[in-house]
């Protein structure tokens, strides 16, 4: 990516509601380059076609009604205090015991690198985050609607959770239990809704061009194995055999391990980016829970001192990794060593009674 701007996803979200504001289809390239060009993007640089589900247009409105400056700076200020928000959010939720303090939670949430580059690239993971936390938050207090109305959240971006949905669904069917399954389709419905009244003809427009936008997505070598080995050996068997792998592998845990808040959001969901067919690494923002369960493990052995350390040097490690598009390989292994120690560490705490199945 050449030359490098701040904000420079929010570059396209910001067009794209500009042009549903002005009763555009933001699906076509050449209108969507034309309000690019109109907010300063760099003539050198080339636009993509817009890729996002029809459902999230709603969101890419609401933050068009600013002007383009501001509205960067309020979408990155919110974006940043929502990603700590529901990191103390999750202390109170995902650890028992608290050992790590509030200020501590926040910071590692503040500087961890997927919160650096969804910053610094402008996107729209804090959403996503927001409801994965509350889902966790409304599942334990049996409040199973609500819970499915947060989780429809993911559905800005789906292919990010296609594992955690599969076990959701085998679950709550299990139980006999049909809360969360509502909330989700009467949430993933008010999303759609919304987005057809700012965007009458955005669902036609969306379908006509799929075909070139799942080609968009999927040809570019990004934050998973899947799209490595894919871009590398053409295999495109990859994808779709390790989403397949990876539900496996979520149904067996959450039975070996629970049905409960901490092993959905500690194991699965790294289980789930790490098998997605499509991700970059500002997404890994998921993570953040799954993260916040390690800092409470570590933190009986290591002291607040020492975490403060590891954390900020992790992040300021990583900051050249973080403004470019051309390392996105590298962040694969940020993802798997977080579903690696999730595997190790976490299962030890469920069996030793600190978060028992709800």
């Amino acid at each position: 990516m050449s030359p490098f701007l701040f904000g420079y996803d929010f570059y396209y979200l910001w067009a794209v509601g500009s042009l549903l504001h002005q009763g555009e289809n933001p699906y076509d390239l050449a209108i969507l380059q034309r309000q690019l060009d109109a907010i300063g993007w760099p003539a050198s640089e080339h636009a993509q076609q817009f890729t996002h589900p029809v459902g999230s247009l709603w969101l890419y409105w609401l933050f068009a009604m600013l002007p383009f400056k501001g509205s960067l700076a309020v979408w990155s200020a919110l974006s940043m205090a929502l990603m700590v928000g529901c990191a103390i959010q999750l202390r109170q939720v995902l650890e028992p015991r608290r050992t790590a303090s509030v200020a501590l939670v926040g910071l590692i949430a503040g500087i961890f690198p997927a919160t650096l580059g969804n910053l610094i690239w402008g996107q729209m993971n804090a959403v996503i985050l927001v409801g994965i936390t509350f889902f966790a938050w409304a599942f334990r207090r049996d409040s199973y609607l609500q819970a499915g109305m947060f989780l429809s959240l993911v559905f800005l971006k789906p292919h990010l959770f296609f594992p955690l949905l599969v076990v959701v669904v085998a679950w709550e069917l299990r139980a006999r239990r049909l809360g969360v399954m509502l909330g989700c389709a009467l949430g993933i419905a008010l999303q759609l809704l919304a987005s057809y009244l700012v965007a009458p003809h955005g669902f036609t427009s969306y379908l006509e061009s799929l075909q070139g936008v799942l080609h968009e997505s999927l040809g570019i070598c990004g934050a998973t194995v899947g799209q490595l080995l894919d871009c590398a050996f053409q295999w495109t068997w990859i994808r779709p055999s390790l989403l397949a792998v990876g539900s496996a592998c979520a149904l067996w845990l959450v039975h070996r391990y629970g049905y409960h808040p901490r092993t959905l959001l500690g194991l699965i969901v790294p289980l789930s980016v790490c098998v997605a067919p499509y991700c970059w690494m500002h997404s890994f923002v998921v993570l953040i829970p799954a993260v916040l369960c390690l800092v409470d493990r570590a933190a009986v052995c290591l002291s607040e001192r020492a975490l403060r350390c590891l954390s900020v040097s992790l992040a300021m490690g990583s900051l050249p990794l973080i403004v470019t598009a051309r390392y996105q390989v590298v962040w694969i292994f940020l993802s798997w060593a977080v579903l690696g120690a999730a595997v190790l560490l976490l299962p030890r705490a469920g069996m030793e009674g600190e978060n028992k199945p709800i």
